[in-house]
């Protein structure tokens, strides 16, 4: 699984998933830590306002600015 650990969100349709080591295979789900990007709707630790915009995430910004131009 930790080959795959970033499209692990998306695969659990989440906002954030961490791998532990262990003897057999357990989940527990948490509360994620960050704000909730206005786009994507994930809750991340990289949300933030640009340029007196909604807060989004990095990854949205970017695409937002890719759309602008």
């Amino acid at each position: 699984l930790q080959r795959y650990q970033k499209f692990l969100p998306d695969l659990f349709i989440a906002s954030q998933v961490s791998l532990k080591t262990a003897d057999k295979l357990q989940f527990e789900v948490r509360k994620a830590e960050g704000g909730k990007c206005m786009r994507c709707w994930q809750v991340l630790k990289d949300v933030r306002s640009r340029n007196d915009n909604p807060p989004v995430c990095d990854r949205c910004a970017k695409v937002l600015e890719e759309l602008a131009v």
